[in-house]
């Protein structure tokens, strides 16, 4: 079967950089990305969806998603009729499968060692064979065919399939991160906080910073709260120079 459209899901947490390389990836590969969605966001349509008949009234759903190097968390109601609508979104982009699977090995290693007073640790053929089972372990208690599910209905609802499950479906998303400038001191003053639904529009009045000044720069930055203090470096999203200022 020849795919042309697709939805693709990322982490919750992915920052604007992070999305747009997964979507460029898509494109190399032949893809018409028609939609990106956060991936305990598709997991929720999926559980939404397959439990609609049960749902009699508005309910808020707690879904995470431990990945192989990122953990998500997503808030959000669901109603009768289909309805998804985010409340919030948090995470961590450097948590994931990878990190339990080398506390699993460690632990191993120590346990072995203990009983019968050998080392693993210098034995990387031994080493690779007990990652590959703590590996296989871990997954018989982690499936993840929900984010692919609820990616396939938002598919087919896109796409005007009609399919009793996805035609009703209808999803309000929000910011998972806060978007603002960077102002005199190397500090974000936030214009959209974090989880605010989207689309949407905010404006805010600044000032110049000293007598006659004709341009400034305009840095745009992104970030995962809304705390004023410093700026790491690789927050920037976008820089532009404003002239002709009187």
């Amino acid at each position: 079967m020849d795919v042309k459209d697709a939805v693709v899901t990322v982490p919750a947490y992915f920052n604007d950089s992070q999305r747009q390389a997964t979507k460029d990836a898509g494109i190399i590969s032949g893809l018409n990305i028609i939609r990106m969605i956060n991936e305990p966001t598709a997991a929720a349509i999926a559980y939404g969806l397959d439990n609609k008949s049960d749902i009699t009234r508005k309910m808020n759903v707690l879904v995470f998603d431990l990945g192989g190097g990122t953990f998500d968390v997503s808030l959000l109601t669901v109603d009768k009729k289909g309805t998804f609508e985010v409340k919030a979104v948090a995470g961590d982009t450097h948590l994931g499968g990878e990190d339990f699977d080398n506390c699993m090995v460690n632990h191993c290693v120590r346990e072995f060692k203990r009983k019968h007073k050998k080392d693993l640790s210098g034995n990387l053929k031994a080493l690779g064979r007990l990652r590959v089972a703590c590996e296989k372990a871990k997954r018989s208690v982690n499936p993840d065919e929900a984010v692919a599910y609820g990616a396939a209905l938002m598919a087919a609802n896109l796409s005007g399939v009609s399919h009793t499950t996805a035609r009703d479906l209808l999803l309000l998303d929000v910011t998972p991160l806060s978007l603002g400038v960077e102002i005199i001191g190397e500090i974000m003053s936030v214009i959209i906080p974090r989880n605010t639904p989207i689309p949407t529009k905010e404006s805010k009045v600044y000032f110049t910073t000293r007598d006659n000044q004709t341009d400034i720069d305009i840095k745009n930055k992104i970030k995962d709260n809304g705390i004023k203090k410093r700026i790491p470096r690789d927050s920037l999203k976008k820089m532009e120079k404003l002239l002709g200022l009187q």
